[in-house]
């Protein structure tokens, strides 16, 4: 997972908490849009939580790039308040947006959701023919 928040106190103490569950990496941090977007290039993490509110490019602009660029990688928005701009998130292809003041687990439902998400969107199916010739199967 991709850490993005222009404060460091919410990057450092999600990263110290989520540090405590087995299931959930954090691969690396980001302090806005426009870091977000090189980190998942160089990164290529499963999932991202992303702020909404920061400078420079803000976490909408950064899920639309990022979608669009990475279409695999799955975008959580972390948003101060409700209102439009969560459901701006979602319309960019976030999977999902969690108020910060939410408790952790709705958080991490939601990361795990993603996660299986991003898992369901890289399995490659062979689809290619198969011949069968004196009980054979052969590609």
């Amino acid at each position: 997972m991709l850490l993005v928040d222009d404060q460091a106190v919410v990057r450092d103490g999600l990263a110290a908490v989520l540090a405590d569950y087995s299931d959930v990496t954090v691969v690396g941090s980001a302090t806005d849009g426009l870091d977000a977007i090189e980190q998942a290039r160089v990164l290529q993490p499963d999932v991202v939580v992303m702020d909404i509110l920061m400078p420079r490019l803000d976490g909408v602009e950064a899920t639309r790039r990022i979608r669009h660029e990475l279409p695999y990688v799955q975008v959580v928005g972390l948003s101060l308040a409700e209102g439009p701009r969560p459901d701006q998130m979602v319309a960019a292809g976030a999977a999902g947006c969690v108020r910060k003041g939410e408790n952790l687990d709705v958080l991490l439902d939601s990361v795990r959701a993603a996660h299986a998400r991003a898992r369901a969107r890289s399995v490659t199916v062979d689809v290619s023919p198969t011949i069968e010739r004196d009980g054979w199967k052969q590609k």
